[in-house]
């Protein structure tokens, strides 16, 4: 079900009569008009709940704090999904047909009355999300998608290219996968400052005159 806060609209002089717009202006007309709207209003309305330095914000070294991480979401298991999406671990390649969900079969091992079906060896095929938020309220900055066979460095990589307003000024916390010479110097071109993890074995090494006064140390990727 969806709600809808239609306000004093029921009260203007319309010149046709007016009415709250049912499930099929949602859906079947959304369709028609493409991605392309829903992009640009995500867009315009994406951006930070809490004013920086208000109360509530979040904020180190003057900067407002914010967070990058990729997650997966299933999507309905169509012919037309799996032709672009694939399933986590199997490639998108594979040849569907018949019904999406748990219990799909290999081919020549599908039960009676499957025999011959060739899908794809998995619940659903997936997309992959990658969000940018504000610690404040939690507000949703920007964000990237696609199918799973694009990494998450890459997703991170297109918002930098394509948004660099989301980085300047702000501080992002991010995980060790993001760890990586080309995307850490994008950011910071951008304007954009990092907290990150790293994987274990990387080497970091010391500096030669490299300890601040706060105990903290340059160092560089090797």
């Amino acid at each position: 079900r969806v709600l809808f806060r239609s306000g004093l609209l029921p009260h203007l002089p319309w010149a046709r009569r007016w009415q709250v717009p049912t499930h099929k202006t949602i859906t079947a007309w959304r369709r028609r008009l493409g991605t392309w709207p829903l992009e640009q209003l995500f867009w315009r309305v994406a951006g930070p709940l809490v004013v920086d330095g208000a109360p509530g914000s979040v904020m180190v070294a003057g900067r407002p704090l914010c967070s990058m991480d990729g997650f997966e979401l299933d999507v309905p298991a169509t012919p037309e999904n799996l032709a672009v999406f694939s399933c986590t671990g199997v490639s998108k390649d594979t040849r569907w047909e018949g019904q999406g969900g748990k219990g799909q079969r290999k081919k020549g091992r599908g039960t009676k009355g499957q025999a011959g079906k060739a899908v794809a060896e998995g619940p659903f095929p997936h997309l992959r999300c990658l969000l940018v938020t504000a610690r404040a309220g939690r507000a949703v900055l920007g964000a990237a998608v696609d199918a799973t066979d694009t990494g998450e460095q890459s997703l991170v990589a297109r918002l930098v290219r394509d948004h660099p307003e989301l980085f300047a000024g702000r501080i992002f916390l991010m995980d060790r996968n993001f760890l990586g010479y080309h995307l850490i110097t994008a950011i910071l071109d951008a304007g954009g400052h990092l907290i990150m993890r790293v994987k274990s074995g990387i080497s970091l090494p010391v500096t030669e005159d490299g300890w601040l006064p706060d105990g903290s140390r340059l160092t560089y990727l090797d």
